[in-house]
C-alpha cells in the first residue's frame, strides 16, 4: 500500500459547516474515489475543539501531531487527537519495564529464543503505546534493545566480534525507519538474525567442546591452564564457555581441570611412593602443595597422605597373598 495522503486540519475548519457528520461523510467519499481512481489512501487528522480563534495556532499544531504520531503507526482514515495517543497498559510500571528487559537478557543468554522473542514483542508494545512518544525517542529505545541483544549474544558467543553477527544494513534500515511497524520489522529481522547464526554456530561448538576436553587432557601439568586461557585459545567468552560446558558436559570446566588433575596425582601417590607431595603438585600444574590438598580433599573426602597410605597398604597386601 502507498503512504496515505496527508492533511492536518484544525478542528475550527469545521466549525464552518454545522454539521460534522456530513463532514466526515464527505472525506469518506473522497477516500474511496482517490483509493479508485489512483490508489492513494487519505488520511484526515484533526485537532480537539478549540471556541477561540486564538486558539488556531494550538488547534493546527495538535493536528500536525496527530498526523505525525499516525504516520508512526501507519494509520489512515479519520484520526482525532484525542484517539492518536494511547497509555501504556494499566499494569505496566517503569519497574515491569526495567524488569522485562532484564529476563529478555537472561533469556538470550540462555538461549531460549523463544521466551526472548515473546519479551522483546512485550517490550516494543510498552514502546510503542507509550503517551506522546516521538519517533525519535522510539528509535533510541529500539537501539537500547539491540544494545541488550548485543550484551547478551556477547556473554554467549564464541565470536570474538560480536558486531560480525549484525548486517550493516540492518542499523542503517533502524536510523531510516520512520514508522513503528517498520521499525519493530527491522528489530525483529535483527534477532532473527543473531538466532540464524547462533543455530549455525553451535555444530562447531561441539567440536570445540571436545577439542577442549583433550587439550586438558594432553596440558593438565601446565600451571597456566585455566578457564580463561581455554576460552582465549579456542576463540570464546569465558560466560560462554562456563555455561556451555556445562550443559553439555554436566560439570564444570573449572571442575573438570581439577578433575583431571586429582586423577594423576592419584595415580603418582601408588606408582611413586616416595615422591613428595609438592613435586607431585608440580608435575600436575599446581605450583602450591596446598592448593593440591585442598582441591584432594574437596574430591575425594579425604587427604593425598590418607589415600596414598590406604592404597599403598593394599597393594603391599596383594603382594604378599601372592
Amino acid at each position: 500500500m502507498k503512504k496515505p495522503l496527508e492533511s492536518w486540519w484544525p478542528l475550527r475548519t469545521f466549525l464552518l459547516v454545522k454539521d460534522e457528520k456530513f463532514i466526515l461523510e464527505l472525506f469518506d467519499k473522497v477516500r474511496i474515489n482517490i483509493w479508485k481512481y489512483f490508489s492513494l489512501d487519505l488520511r484526515l487528522s484533526i485537532s480537539k475543539t478549540f471556541q477561540n480563534l486564538s486558539d488556531i495556532s494550538t488547534s493546527y499544531r495538535e493536528a500536525r501531531i496527530t498526523n505525525d504520531y499516525c504516520r508512526m503507526k501507519e494509520q489512515s482514515g479519520v484520526i482525532l487527537y484525542k484517539d492518536s495517543f494511547q497509555q501504556p497498559f494499566s499494569t505496566w510500571k517503569n519497574k515491569v519495564i526495567l524488569e522485562t528487559e532484564r529476563e529478555f537478557a537472561t533469556y538470550m543468554m540462555d538461549r531460549d529464543y523463544p521466551r526472548a522473542k515473546a519479551k522483546m514483542e512485550q517490550i516494543i508494545d510498552y514502546y510503542k503505546l507509550t503517551d506522546g512518544i516521538s519517533i525519535q525517542l522510539l528509535r533510541c529505545r529500539m537501539f537500547n534493545l539491540i544494545n541488550l541483544m548485543l550484551d547478551a549474544t556477547l556473554n554467549n558467543s564464541f565470536d570474538e566480534d560480536i558486531l560480525s553477527l549484525v548486517p550493516q544494513d540492518y542499523l542503517q534500515k533502524l536510523l531510516q525507519a520512520e514508522t513503528i511497524p517498520k521499525l519493530e520489522e527491522e528489530l525483529m529481522g535483527m534477532l532473527q538474525q543473531l538466532i540464524q547464526r547462533d543455530a549455525e554456530s553451535h555444530g562447531s561448538i561441539q567440536q570445540k567442546i571436545e577439542l577442549i576436553d583433550q587439550y586438558i587432557e594432553n596440558h593438565y601439568n601446565d600451571p597456566a591452564l585455566s578457564v580463561q586461557m581455554l576460552a582465549d585459545r579456542f576463540h570464546l567468552s569465558v560466560p560462554y564457555l562456563s555455561s556451555t560446558y556445562k550443559q553439555m558436559k554436566q560439570i564444570g570446566i573449572l571442575q573438570k581441570i581439577q578433575f583431571c588433575r586429582i586423577q594423576h596425582a592419584k595415580e603418582l601417590l601408588v606408582q611413586e611412593p616416595d615422591m613428595p607431595l609438592a613435586q607431585i603438585a608440580a608435575k600436575i600444574g599446581y605450583g602450591n602443595v596446598q592448593t593440591m590438598i585442598r582441591i584432594f580433599k574437596k574430591l575425594e573426602n579425604e587427604t593425598p597422605g590418607k589415600y596414598r597410605e590406604m592404597h599403598t597398604n593394599y597393594m603391599e597386601g596383594k603382594d604378599c597373598d601372592k
